[in-house]
Parts: C-alpha cells; structure tokens; sequence
C-alpha cells in the first residue's frame, strides 16, 4: 500500500497538516490551482501576549487570477515585521530558540515566489519533526485532468499511489460516498484523516488550538512535538491501514 496526501502550500501550516504528511508516503504541494482570496496560503495564526490570536500576512502582488505556483510576494519589507511579532510574542516561551532557528532563515532566504517559501518553511518544519515522506509539488507531474476531482485520482496515479489519503475538511472536493466510488473506479482507496486537536503546554494565557505550527514547537520543542501532533490522530480505517502497513 502507498499512501498519498495532497494539499495546497500554505503559510505555517497548523499541526494537522503535518499529522496528514506524517501518515503519507507521498505528499504533493498542490501548487498549480488558482490562489483563493482570504486563504491561508497567504496568511496564519499566532498566540499574542494578550493570549488572543494575531495573523501574520504575507503580502502578494496581484495580477488577476494566478496559479499559487506563480504568484510574487510584494517585496520584502514584512520579514522584520512577522519575526519581530513571533520574537515579541513568544519569547518567553520554552523553546522560543528552536522555533526562531527553522523560521528565520526561511524567511531570510530570499523566496520572491508565496509557493517557494510556503514550500520551504513546510519542509523545514517536516524534516526537523522527522517527517520522512517523498514530496513533490503537482506542477511537475504530467496528464492531470482539469476537473478538481479527477485530478485527485491522476495525481495518485501518477505518483505510485494506491491510496488517497484526503484531509478531514475536503467534502468540498469530494463527498465520502461519492470520492469512495471515484478512487475504486481506478482501483484505488479513498480514506479520510481523523483528527483531534490535542492541548499542549502554551504560554500566554489559556490553550487556543490552530495556531501555526511555530507556536507548538516554541512550547514544546522539536524533541516533543511529532508525539504532540501524532496524539491527535483517532482511529479510523486509514489508521489501521497505516498500522498494518508498519
């Protein structure tokens, strides 16, 4: 069995995006669909002082409709402003070093393209938590249909798959019993993530759950954070799938 997952590059994913890469043999970056307005590919959530939920943005420069692929970041002026939030917010925070390290060189290394540093911060944060799976983005990969659906099951196909792992919130893509009918069609399974938050040790008040990925690590440091974002994973039919796999 070989599993796939395939979501879109977004700015400092929450934990469960990394619990999806972490059950998947195959993840593909999904960069060659158009960007969404107000997505989370351009923005996502830290823990402020005050123990509220503050965004960080990324601004782009707009040219009508683009695949994430190709749209620019709007200069560069922001980088200082999203470190000074992050070091402002959590540097009392146990392992505030730790999170620092994987996200300011990222961020200082020049990305001119959302997806490139999307991309880059993702894998900086997948390898560290030792997150082993290949990864490619969708743009590479050949003889995708155009229909949304159908290009879920090329992709697979493509990549060596004979399973779709599909996150929890996608019934806007497909819905069980249909995407269910779909896979097998193509002699393939579909199965769907279940996934519960889990708390954590956090600094600045009371625990606010879907935070970006950084605030789980700054709390808890990479030794303990793959446990954390594992602990989050309830039984389901692509669990035992994973389980019997081992």
């Amino acid at each position: 069995m070989t599993i796939c997952a395939i979501m879109q590059p977004t700015y400092l994913p929450w934990i469960g995006y990394f619990a999806l890469m972490d059950m998947a043999d195959v993840f593909v970056f999904l960069d060659d669909v158009q960007l969404s307005k107000q997505s989370w590919q351009t923005r996502n959530r830290i823990k402020g002082e005050s123990g509220k939920e503050l965004m960080l943005t990324v601004p782009i420069r707009h040219a009508g409709e683009q695949a994430i692929k190709d749209v620019e970041i709007d200069g560069s002026h922001w980088i200082a402003k999203h470190l000074k939030s992050f070091q402002q917010n959590y540097r009392k925070a146990p392992h505030f070093a730790e999170a620092l390290a994987i996200y300011e060189p990222v961020l200082q290394g020049g990305s001119t393209r959302l997806c490139d540093l999307n991309v880059a911060l993702i894998s900086a944060v997948a390898d560290r938590l030792g997150i082993t799976g290949r990864r490619l983005r969708s743009s590479a990969i050949a003889g995708k249909s155009a229909d949304r659906r159908d290009r879920l099951v090329d992709i697979c196909r493509e990549v060596g798959a004979d399973t779709y792992l599909s996150p929890a919130g996608a019934a806007g893509y497909l819905s069980e019993a249909d995407g269910e009918a779909q896979f097998a069609a193509h002699g393939m399974t579909l199965l769907y993530q279940r996934y519960e938050h889990p708390t954590y040790p956090q600094v600045n008040g009371v625990f606010l759950p879907y935070m970006c990925v950084l605030d789980l690590i700054a709390n808890v440091g990479v030794a303990a954070a793959g446990a954390v974002i594992r602990g989050g994973i309830r039984p389901s039919a692509a669990t035992q799938l994973v389980k019997e796999a081992v």
